[in-house]
């Protein structure tokens, strides 16, 4: 596979240069995966041996260690590659062995480990699944033991653990729901028995652990409320012992304990004020346990600290003291205890450092010195590649670049890659980018590949001697028929004249409540409905109508056709599949035949009542049944 910044390949992609890793991270500031960022999805987080990522469209995977349940995916096995875990996520934060997530709706969701009562959920009982915390949350950052949210007023709250004062609410004593802490924030940071905030204005504040100078006030006072720390700053990260600040000057900085250079200044006493490290234009900051990353604002990534098991990603396991260039084309970077996880400009996510509990995701458990493909199974790999247009004509010297999709939207190997059969008449770049060489008459073909090799697309290119001015797009009158819900089907525009050069068609669709349409033309069907397309090139413009339909369920199959349980438990039942697919809309009536012995809510939580036996079933809006008999004891 080609690197970007290599002269290679990738559409989607990650990219290293010379061998260096790139790390990830997102609009989160967790603790071990202590980033800072302005950005938009993909997100992503570390902890102290399991990782977090938000996909494209708003989609939690989750994957490593899992004894408290940190994966948030109702076990506690650990996973070697990603599983599913919430929908419609901007971002996420993960601490020691807990996990927190922000949703679109503003609602603050939290799993794992709670001995300390960092769920925020008023118990300290350990969960495996997501619950809901608070809502109104606009930033979210996780801590060691602890977690920090700032509400959409500005107002801060933190819970969990508090020996050293790191909730900040003038005690030392744990506490099992939030707390108000101060008003004014902008953002947060947990460290790993610290907290750091952002205000409006710029201003820094710290409380919590200062054993090693972290919260820059110059001295070693543990301090239970916040204290001013500097000015200036526009985004802020935490490690263990150590903290990240970029000033609004794009400035980076840094404090705390000096041990296995966390901090990037070459000294071996620990810094009790903030310190320059870089000058630039810096964007992203990530602080791992003992080690941290910074990404320039042109994708440049910088890593140095403990590099024991990798984690840099620069092929050794030699301690940087200093900021060393590791590559390019970074656009989040997100370090853990003792790993870290990457994400390119295109999108491809790559992890590197300790897999002791597959916190690589790459199906092994084995440390790697080098990056690493996450690896995506099941639902949410990669099914489709398209590519438009399916043939080009370009006047030799001119480019133009294809249009690339890959479904689904959400799935975490996006990297695709190009490849011209004969590139004395046409070459093309890692970004789709064709430019046709001085050989009139001639033809090439360029394919784009997935990265797994399984799907692939193909485009014609002709190079001609003579530019062809486009004078009108050619679509369909309409699509009434052949779009159902769930259901794709791509749209290959003509041109008149038929070999107008340089023509890539772009579209527009104008109900996204009815159905999508991406820059490969494959539009997809979300409810039933009509819906105008746009497609032009250049000034040239024409629209179709998209009708989609309702497909009907042929049969559905349930979890459990049989089960039994006691009186006052519950047991959950949901369908498994539907025939097809595609079935609009994938909803069912709960029905029990006798709610005296058992009842059953609307998403299929059955609630035994008293002895006996009771059939519950399954009932789609077009009459298809399926049922589950259920003995009450």
């Amino acid at each position: 596979m080609s690197r970007l910044g290599l002269g290679g390949v990738c559409k989607r992609g990650f990219v290293v240069l010379a061998g260096a890793a790139v790390l990830v991270s997102g609009l989160s500031t967790p603790a071990l995966a202590g980033t800072a960022t302005v950005g938009a999805r993909p997100t992503v987080a570390a902890g102290l041996h399991h990782s977090l990522v938000v996909t494209y469209d708003g989609t939690l995977w989750a994957w490593g260690r899992n004894g408290s349940g940190q994966l948030g995916d109702g076990t506690r096995t650990k996973r070697t590659t990603p599983v599913k875990v919430l929908t419609d996520v901007v971002t996420v934060a993960a601490g020691h062995n807990f996990s927190l997530a922000l949703k679109t709706d503003g609602s603050l969701w939290a799993w794992g480990t709670n001995y300390y009562g960092q769920l925020g959920d008023g118990t300290v009982t350990r969960r495996t699944k997501p619950i809901r915390v608070m809502n109104d949350v606009k930033a979210i950052a996780a801590g060691g033991e602890h977690s920090l949210a700032v509400k959409n007023d500005g107002s801060l709250w933190a819970w969990g653990g508090n020996w050293a004062g790191q909730l900040g609410d003038n005690t030392t004593g744990y506490k099992k729901r939030p707390v108000w802490v101060m008003n004014g924030v902008a953002s947060v940071a947990g460290g790993g028995e610290h907290s750091l905030a952002v205000t409006t204005g710029g201003d820094v504040y710290s409380w919590g652990a200062n054993w090693a100078g972290q919260l820059g006030v110059n001295d070693y006072k543990n301090r239970r409320a916040p204290a001013y720390v500097t000015s200036g700053v526009s985004v802020v990260a935490a490690g263990w012992a150590h903290n990240l600040a970029i000033k609004t000057n794009g400035t980076l900085w840094a404090w705390g304990c000096m041990d296995n250079a966390a901090t990037g200044i070459p000294s071996h006493d620990d810094l009790l004020w903030p310190v320059q490290v870089m000058s630039g234009s810096f964007t992203t900051i990530a602080a791992g346990l003992i080690h941290s990353f910074a990404v320039r604002s042109d994708g440049a990534l910088y890593g140095w600290g403990w590099n024991s098991s990798g984690q840099l990603g620069d092929g050794t396991r030699y301690t940087q003291w200093e900021p060393k260039y590791l590559g390019s084309n970074v656009r989040t970077v997100a370090g853990g205890g003792s790993h870290s996880l990457i994400v390119g400009t295109d999108g491809l996510l790559l992890s590197v450092g300790n897999n002791s509990y597959g916190q690589l995701g790459d199906a092994t458990t084995s440390a790697k010195r080098s990056p690493v493909i996450v690896k995506q199974t099941g639902p949410g790999a990669v099914t489709m590649v398209r590519m438009l247009p399916t043939t080009l004509y370009l006047v030799a010297g001119k480019s133009a670049t294809l249009e690339i999709a890959v479904h689904p939207y959400g799935a975490l190997l996006q990297e695709v890659t190009f490849k011209s059969a004969n590139t004395a008449v046409a070459k093309v770049d890692g970004g789709g980018r064709v430019t046709a060489k001085k050989a009139a008459g001639k033809s090439t073909t360029i394919t784009v590949r997935s990265v797994d090799g399984k799907f692939s697309a193909k485009c014609k290119v002709y190079v001609v001697a003579k530019a062809a001015a486009l004078k009108s797009i050619k679509v369909p009158s309409s699509l009434t028929t052949g779009v159902g819900v769930g259901q794709k089907i791509q749209i290959k525009p003509g041109s008149s004249p038929a070999k107008a050069t340089g023509v890539v068609p772009q579209f527009m669709i104008d109900n996204w409540a009815v159905a999508e349409i991406d820059a490969a033309g494959v539009i997809t069907g979300k409810s039933p409905g009509k819906a105008t397309v746009t497609v032009w090139s250049g000034s040239r413009a024409n629209t179709f109508v998209v009708t989609v339909g309702a497909v009907a369920p042929t049969a559905i199959a349930i979890n459990k056709t049989k089960a039994t349980v006691s009186r006052g438990k519950q047991v959950e039942l949901w369908v498994t599949s539907w025939v097809p697919v595609n079935s609009d809309p994938k909803t069912v009536i709960w029905k029990t035949s006798n709610s005296k012995i058992a009842t059953v809510d609307g998403d299929g939580l059955v609630t035994a009542k008293k002895k006996g036996k009771v059939t519950i079933s399954a009932v789609t809006w077009n009459g298809k049944k399926v049922t589950c008999v259920v003995t009450v004891k």
